[in-house]
């Protein structure tokens, strides 16, 4: 999933993980 590319880019992409992750869990209607 994208996670898995966001931790391979680097610091920067977990940050990116990190808020991805988050923004799903306050918008549950979003799916991908």
């Amino acid at each position: 999933t994208a996670y898995r590319l966001c931790y391979v880019r680097g610091p920067e992409g977990i940050l990116i993980g990190l808020a991805e992750q988050l923004t799903e869990n306050r918008n549950p209607l979003k799916q991908e």
